[in-house]
Parts: structure tokens; sequence; C-alpha cells
């Protein structure tokens, strides 16, 4: 009876776990595998990322580039002139691409957004405007400079329990917007909604 009752229990066991620490999952967008859980080390060989410190880990390509984010701590900017190999044990929690207007249209970048997560995308409207966010009231005289103070307008859909993908056409403070996509691992709407506000 015992061991008929661990049979039972024991895939269980490892089932909840699994779940408390969210399945593998790779997502294609764009030419590239993106692997969820992944670390800095595993993702800078994958994606041949370069590093410039202390802690920004990205990759240019021809019409696009990609940066890689972690939860960064505030230690980890204590050494400006730290090696790039300093936070390879994090885990990626965001992969963020931007692309070059002159070669690719905002609404080819949506249909590829809306392609993966078999959905048409539904924008709210956001801003790092002082009037729209007290959070962020240091930037008042830049939001300014932003395309309509900063106001902008983005989408998010869930590819899985623990992926959701945004889509915005980002301002910028040469008056211009940037197609922007940004994927997030295991992060709360707060987080989220935060990352859909840089600039």
């Amino acid at each position: 009876m015992k061991i008929q009752l661990l049979i039972i229990l024991v895939p269980l066991l490892i089932g909840t776990m699994l779940a408390c620490y969210g399945q593998p999952i790779t997502v294609n967008f764009d030419g590239k595998k993106l692997l969820f859980p992944v670390s800095i080390k595993e993702a800078s060989t994958l994606y041949q990322l370069s590093f410039t410190p202390p802690g920004y880990y990205f990759r240019n390509d021809q019409n696009s580039k990609m940066v890689v984010y972690i939860d960064y701590h505030p230690e980890d900017y204590n050494n400006e002139r730290q090696s790039k190999e300093a936070l390879y044990d994090r885990q990626v929690v965001s992969y963020v691409f931007t692309y070059d207007t002159m070669s690719t249209s905002p609404d080819s970048i949506k249909r590829k957004v809306e392609q993966l997560c078999h959905c048409k995308l539904s924008f709210q409207a956001d801003s790092l405007s002082a009037d729209k966010d007290a959070g962020y009231s240091q930037k008042s005289a830049l939001s300014k400079l932003l395309p309509q103070a900063g106001q902008h307008s983005y989408a998010i859909a869930s590819i899985s329990e623990d992926v959701v993908v945004g889509f915005r056409e980002k301002p910028n403070y040469e008056g211009k917007t940037i197609p922007e996509v940004r994927f997030f691992y295991g992060q709360s709407p707060a987080q989220i909604r935060k990352g859909m506000m840089q600039y």
C-alpha cells in the first residue's frame, strides 16, 4: 500500500515543483530562438552578445538590436569595470528588440507579434509625463522633448503562463518612434508596465 501511494505521490510532487519554477519554453521570433529560463552565461554564448560594463548585454544586427535584461540589484553597479562574467549566474528576465525604421515598418513588426501570440493586439495608453505618473516627476523636463510628451500606446499578450510579449512604437528624444518588442519572463504586471514605459 505504501509503495503504491509513493508511486502516485512522487510524480505529483515533481509536477508541483516544476510548476513552481516554471516550465522551460522556447519562443521563435524574428529568426531567433528565445529560451526561458536561461542564464546570462548561456545567453551570451547562444546569441553572441556584446557587453558594456557594468551590466549591459546586447547584440547589434543589420536592422535590429537585441538587449538582454536581468533583475538587477543595486550592487551590480558598484564596479563600473567589472567583467562580463561577473553576472553570468543571473537569469534573463527580458529580451528587448528595437528596429531601424528606415528598413523595417512598425506594422510589419506588429504583424509578427500577432502571428506569434495568435491574437489581435489590443493597445492601452500610458505615459512617462509627470502629469500622468507622479513616480516619474523627475523626468518632467525630459518628457516634454518626447513625441506627445511621452504619451504612447502599447499592447501586451501572453505567450505562456510565464512569458508575456509587449509591442509599442517607442518615443525617443529626437521626436521619432522606434518599433520595440519586449519579452518578459516571470514578471509581475507592475514590472511589465515599467518595462513598457522605459526609455
